[in-house]
């Protein structure tokens, strides 16, 4: 679900052929915050073994901070907060 995410903001895979553990690059435009930066790899973890829950998922700092974002304003306010 998360590289599905990955691909419609960026428009391509998160993964290249040669992906090394955690490699997951996140081109300039458009901009996301930190925080959903973290949010994405978590998500994403190569291990399956560490990758967290959707439970754990669910207790994460940045989802947990929606409810002080805004959808008023253009999308990327949605992921970069003042």
């Amino acid at each position: 679900m998360v590289g599905i995410f990955y691909q419609c903001l960026y428009g391509r895979k998160p993964f290249g052929d040669n992906l090394l553990e955690n490699e997951i690059q996140f081109p300039n435009r458009p901009q996301i915050s930190n925080e959903a930066k973290i949010f994405i790899r978590r998500c994403l973890t190569y291990q399956v073994s560490d990758r967290p829950n959707v439970l754990q998922l669910s207790e994460d700092k940045y989802l947990k901070s929606y409810s002080k974002r805004t959808t008023l304003t253009t999308s990327s306010t949605l992921f970069c907060p003042k």
